[in-house]
Parts: C-alpha cells; structure tokens; sequence
C-alpha cells in the first residue's frame, strides 16, 4: 500500500472514531509525470523517489482532525495552502503537504531576512543565511509555529524540523522523506508528536530500532490518544519518589488510635471557625522529612479563632458520618481513609497526598485544588465530582470511577489508570 493510500486509511480511523472531529481530508489531481521532470529540470532539484510517489498520486494533501471537545479547533473542509500561517487554530491532527508549484516557489524565508550575508553552520558546512534559506523550502505547514522542511543543499534533499514560525533549525536533525511519512502515520499526524520527536535531544529516526517504532506506534494508538485526553498528562512519567515512605506513612496511620466522634465533632468545629476566621484561601507549600510528606499551610495573616483540620497519618473510623463535611484546606496527608464515604463533601484545596483511600466515595464531592499525589485510590468514586485542577501524580486509581467528574486542568503524571471508568 502507497504512503498517500496509507493517509486516506488514517482519515478513515478518525471519521471512525467517536471522540474525534475528521476537520477534512482534502486530496488533488495527481502531477503529471512529464510535468514534474520539467519543473525538476527547471529547477535544477531532485525529488526524493518517495515525494515523488505521493505528488503522482495527489498534488498535495490537507489532512486535519481534533478532539470533539476542542471548541477552539478550526472550521472544516478545504481551506487556504496559507491557513497553517494565517488562521491556524488548536487543533490536535495537521497534516499539511503544499502542492508542488508552492514547494518549488521561491523560498519564502528569503524576504524575511535581515543579515543575508551572516555565515552560520549547518550540517558541518559554513554558509550564507541566504544560500541557507534558499535552498530550504517548507514541505509540510503542519501548525502556525512549525513546519517541516526540505533542504536541497545535501543529497537526496532530507526534511529538518523547524519552530520560531519555520526559520529556526538549530535542534533539527536530517530524516529522509519516507521515515518522515512512516512517522506521521504512526503518531496519527499529531502535532504534538513531531514538536516532541523530530529535534535534540531525541536521537534521529533513522538509529531508531524496530522496537522503538513499535512502541511509537502502540503510544499514538487513538484509543490511546483519547485516554490521555481525558486524563491530561497520564502518559508522562511521574516525578522521583523514591525518598518517600508511603507505605511507612500508611501503616503508621492504620496503626493509630481512631478519631473518635467527640473529638471529631471537635476538629470540624474547630476547622468551621478556622474558615469563617478567613482561614481559606492560603497556599500549600509540600515538605519532606525523613521520608514523610507534610503540607505547611501559607496564609500570610495570623488568624485569631479556629484551628485548621490536619489529620496527618490518622485514621478516621469508618462509622464518622462524612457526607456533606465542610472541610476544604484540609490535610490527610498519609491518613487511613479507606472504605469511607465523602459524597457532596466539600474538600477543595486539600491534601490526600499518599493516603488510603481504596473505595473511598467521592461522588458529586467538591475537590478542585486537591492534592491525591502518590494516594492508594483502588476502585474509588469520583462519580459526579469537581476535580477541576486536582492532581493526581503517581496516584494508583486502578478501577476508580470518573463517570461524570469535571476533569479540567487536572493532572495524572505516572498515574495508574487500569479499569478506570470515564
């Protein structure tokens, strides 16, 4: 199957899918055989064999898609060769090839520059910023910011990446067109990707192994994609945390006496007239010491009623009636929360940081702002709830339940998202 027919089967998987938008997926009458060779001639350029291929199938191609969710994405259908430039909008997937008169044009970097004669250093050669970007053509205007560029100064005219609106290639490395190709259909022309992939300091694609694009490809599967959409940063890895003691941290809470209902009563009282004090609205700033992670609560005013609720490594019993609890900018740092039931609690900006709370009960809670770093969250409920903002890094959430849940600007970094419902 050709690279192009390889295209058309990728529009074919993004109509497919529900949570993706296919923008358009625009092909053109093919080159003329006799016409390519006289423009090649004219120019005194040789196409690499495999540009050439696709230009006798389709005399440039726009491929666009976005999430259905993304409102800021652009209008459908064909647009303008000059829209990546002049209205590129937020889209996820752009897969813009210029048709052959516009690649073989004179470069447009030429009019932009304001020292033609400065010398730089590419590719081990001293050379004129204008014979540079005069022989540097963009092939593929895949967003505003970057393009990816053929360059007729080296033989077989590899492509090199570029940002700073298609002039710097400073961190770009020489690919050939058919890797480059074979590249964007495995990351399903996301943007992103080739802004990730294609420049310093990632190694060139031709020192790739097998294994390297397999797992490329099973990365950038959609299913994938839409994963990660839904949870923002699930495919990164956490930070270190090796110097912390969760488990210590849990087992010490387990361990503990149980908070009684009278000194309960007390600490949500106590915690009431905190707030009310104006106690809300502070900053937690994490600390760690001797492997235990705390928060110190920044306030900036010292506050003549109340005592904020830190519940550090306790253990809360599981008959405390915690439904509807009013206690945002609280800390539970390493507590014992499991099985327990916080439905329509309101616990904006607190901290969860490397708690038990396998099975805990969220649903319709207020946590925007919350910290569950670390936290053990096995199948726990989130149904309905406001997670705006939470973070969620290196959390265990295996088989926990986001079916409804506000989502925006939370964070799962190293995350384990196995079963999770959504």
């Amino acid at each position: 199957m050709s690279q192009f027919e390889q295209f058309r089967r990728l529009a074919q998987e993004i109509k497919a899918e529900p949570a993706l938008s296919l923008l358009s997926f625009e092909c053109f009458e093919p080159v003329d055989p006799s016409k390519l060779t006289q423009l090649e001639t004219e120019k005194g350029l040789n196409l690499p064999p495999e540009l050439k291929a696709f230009y006798l199938q389709s005399n440039g191609l726009q491929l666009r898609w976005a999430f259905k969710n993304n409102h800021l994405a652009g209008p459908k259908g064909l647009q303008a060769w000059n829209y990546p430039q002049q209205a590129f909008r937020e889209e996820e997937g752009s897969f813009f090839l210029l048709p052959l008169e516009q690649l073989l044009a004179p470069s447009p970097y030429l009019k932009e520059l304001l020292r033609p004669q400065e010398v730089i250093q590419f590719a081990g050669q001293a050379i004129s910023l204008a014979d540079f970007y005069g022989q540097m053509y963009p092939l593929d205007a895949f967003s505003s910011y970057c393009i990816q560029a053929i360059y007729f100064g080296q033989p077989q005219a590899p492509l090199y990446f570029a940002d700073e609106h298609g002039l710097q290639f400073e961190a770009a490395f020489p690919i050939s067109v058919a890797d480059y190709f074979k590249f964007v259909l495995q990351t399903k022309a996301l943007s992103s990707a080739r802004q990730a992939y294609l420049q310093a300091p990632s190694p060139p694609l031709q020192e790739w192994s097998k294994k390297d694009w397999t797992n490329l490809a099973k990365k950038h599967q959609f299913k994938q994609l839409v994963f990660e959409q839904e949870f923002p940063l699930a495919g990164q890895a956490g930070s270190d945390c090796s110097t912390i003691k969760s488990a210590a941290m849990r087992q010490r809470a387990e361990q503990s006496p149980a908070i009684t209902e009278e000194e309960w009563q007390q600490i949500v009282l106590a915690h009431q007239d905190f707030l009310r004090a104006g106690g809300a609205g502070g900053q937690w700033k994490m600390m760690q010491l001797m492997g235990q992670v705390f928060g110190a609560y920044q306030l900036g005013r010292e506050l003549q009623k109340g005592q904020q609720a830190i519940l550090d490594m306790r253990r809360l019993a599981p008959e405390l009636d915690l439904e509807e609890l009013q206690m945002p900018y609280a800390s539970f740092c390493g507590a014992w929360l499991k099985y327990l039931n916080f439905s329509e609690a309101q616990l904006q900006f607190s901290l969860f940081t490397d708690a038990m709370l396998e099975k805990a009960i969220f649903a319709e809670a207020q946590l925007a702002g919350s910290d569950f770093s670390r936290a053990c969250l096995r199948g726990a409920s989130f149904l309905n709830a406001n997670l705006q903002g939470a973070d969620f890094e290196l959390a265990d959430l295996r088989g926990a339940d986001f079916r409804g849940a506000i989502l925006t600007d939370a964070r799962f970094p190293g995350a384990q998202l196995e079963g999770v419902l959504r």
